[in-house]
């Protein structure tokens, strides 16, 4: 549990590098938000991690960070999340 009590916010997350990084975050004891613009890849890239570790503190949101606006709504939603 190398990254216990680790926070992050895991841009692209919907799959690829983006989701193979929340996995293996999540699989180290981190609490993960993944962020990517497709809201359905987002869902299906939780769903399997979650089939693959039950104790995966893991959020989703559909957005665009390069967009100043989605990009504050991820700390937003990380805070309220996971508390930081």
């Amino acid at each position: 549990m190398r990254l216990a009590g680790a926070i992050a916010i895991i841009t692209g997350g919907g799959g690829g590098i983006g989701a193979a990084t929340g996995a293996l975050f999540c699989q180290h004891g981190a609490k993960v938000l993944l962020v990517d613009h497709n809201a359905q890849a987002l869902e299906t890239t939780r769903s399997a991690i979650l089939d693959a570790n039950r104790d995966a503190e893991i959020d989703v949101l559909a957005g665009d960070v390069t967009r100043f606006e989605d990009a504050g709504r991820a700390v937003a939603r990380v805070c309220q999340a996971f508390g930081g």
